[in-house]
């Protein structure tokens, strides 16, 4: 809750209170009034207070009040200090609407709503310097994911970027991977500043949901066997991949141009891509050569790889079967991986 939210709460609150408490106090007074045959009812004493507070009066008072000197000082109570929480709510108010804190809320109930709805989709936890590189990745394919974070700046960037699905909060609290959709996810992506946040986040992803992919972040050597213990799909190193690279330009040089030259091109986005063939989809139990993949869509069959193997077979021939489970890994733009995508599927 926003400092403005609490403040507007409060007011609120404060408000409620007073004018129950001027009413009741009416109707306490009503007890002990000197005439006995007067006794003032529940309606007629908040309506004194509601008349009181909004400083409307009408020249009404409550029956044979002017006898009652109590009441009257009551009154003067009531008109001096409900007044002021009056002025109070009014400027909260006022300050939650023109500030954007209204608005603001209805646009996050409104995202939770469509990030409810949301399924087989990613959670990338952490927007900074190695989130931030998913987060683009994950636009420029146009894959559905959902966006953790508590600092306001990345917050403010990500909202810059066009990103769709922003859920502000620490990651590692179970109220918001559940509000990030974590049931229906199909991956997890921590990459939170340091290896104990990521392996908290891990163990407590794990526990809400045993069956969808982690890939963990990991900044020293040690930390990446820690995270598979915990629960962790996988775990990258930014810095073992930074040094990959740096080998790459200098042994391989054309091979790393050709790579960023594929990343950078935003009207094709060529990428690598995965497709599983599924049990009953028109592709399963089909050779590689009766699926004809490389015709249609018109996608470079580059490896296969059969359920439960840990190598992949490169350079498939027209003879390899596809049958239920194998992963496919193809070369191409995403419409054409997207329509792979749908052959695969039962």
């Amino acid at each position: 809750m926003s400092f403005r939210q609490t403040q507007l709460f409060k007011a609120i609150l404060l408000l409620v209170t007073t004018y129950l408490t001027s009413g009741l106090g009416y109707y306490v007074l009503g007890y002990f009034h000197p005439d006995p045959k007067v006794r003032w009812t529940l309606f007629e004493c908040f309506y004194m207070s509601t008349i009181t507070l909004t400083t409307t009066g009408f020249g009404e008072t409550l029956e044979a009040m002017e006898r009652y000197p109590a009441a009257r000082v009551y009154t003067m109570f009531v008109l001096v200090f409900g007044a002021g929480f009056l002025v109070y709510a009014a400027s909260a108010a006022t300050a939650f609407i023109v500030e954007g804190e209204l608005k603001h809320l209805l646009e996050k109930r409104r995202m939770q709503k469509k990030i409810q709805a949301l399924s087989g989709h990613f959670i990338v936890c952490g927007a900074g310097k190695t989130g931030l590189y998913v987060v683009r990745e994950l636009m420029d394919t146009g894959t559905p994911f959902v966006v953790v974070d508590q600092n306001p700046e990345r917050i403010e960037r990500l909202r810059q970027m066009g990103c769709p699905f922003i859920v502000e909060g620490d990651a590692t609290e179970d109220a918001t991977l559940l509000e990030a959709g974590i049931g229906t996810a199909a991956g997890l992506g921590a990459c939170l500043n340091d290896d104990k946040a990521n392996l908290y986040l891990t163990v407590t992803a794990r526990q809400i949901n045993p069956d969808f992919r982690i890939v963990a972040q990991n900044q020293e050597i040690g930390a990446r066997p820690k995270m598979i213990r915990a629960g962790a799909n996988s775990a990258v190193s930014p810095n073992r991949i930074g040094g990959l690279r740096l080998v790459s330009e200098l042994i391989r040089p054309s091979v790393t141009t050709f790579l960023d030259s594929m990343l950078r091109d935003t009207t094709k986005n060529i990428r690598f891509a995965e497709v599983t063939v599924e049990e009953g989809s028109v592709l399963s139990g089909l050779t590689l050569g009766e699926a004809r993949i490389d015709v249609d869509p018109g996608l470079p069959v580059l490896a296969l790889r059969a359920r439960d193997d840990a190598d992949f077979h490169f350079e498939p021939d027209t003879n390899d079967r596809l049958a239920p489970g194998v992963v496919i890994i193809v070369m191409g733009s995403r419409d054409r991986v997207e329509a792979l995508s749908a052959r695969a599927k039962a």
